[in-house]
């Protein structure tokens, strides 16, 4: 494989990638933001070899480790802030907090967010009722982030 160029945007350490269904892609780091790419140059009149930067996307307070894409081209991050944020359009829609740094992130097939946590737990997120979790675990969980 041969390098055919650099996209430069972030100031500190790229953290994660993720490709988009439209063939866009995201990218994440130590600077707190995550960054969507295009890679078609055509019709640009950029002096750019490889593709440039569309959005930056503002929204955690610390380190992002993690990026994944719904099938619905909608981003997922997630990082140090304790945070998972859906972003579409360009705007966080959703944040979901953690009881400790989210190390990872997976979009399922359905639209659920799959998360990894430092505190040793996988979590399944989902927004359809039928798949929720009942009101007891739902309080389990909102007691376990007031702590």
């Amino acid at each position: 494989q041969e390098c055919i160029g650099s996209l430069s945007g972030h100031t500190d350490c790229v953290r994660a990638l993720a490709l988009l269904p439209d063939g866009r892609f995201v990218s994440a780091g130590n600077d707190n933001t995550v960054k969507v790419w295009s890679l078609d140059l055509s019709g640009n009149s950029l002096e750019q070899t490889c593709g440039f930067c569309l959005a930056t996307l503002v929204g955690h307070s610390n380190f992002v480790y993690a990026l994944a894409a719904l099938p619905n081209g909608d981003i997922v991050s997630g990082g140090e802030d304790r945070t998972v944020r859906v972003w579409h359009d360009g705007k966080c829609v959703c944040t979901i907090r953690h009881p400790d740094t989210v190390w990872s992130v997976a979009a399922l097939p359905n639209g659920d967010i799959a998360t990894a946590c430092a505190d040793g737990k996988a979590r399944i997120f989902t927004q359809n009722e039928e798949r929720a979790a009942g009101e007891e675990a739902q309080t389990a969980w909102e007691a376990l982030l007031a702590n």
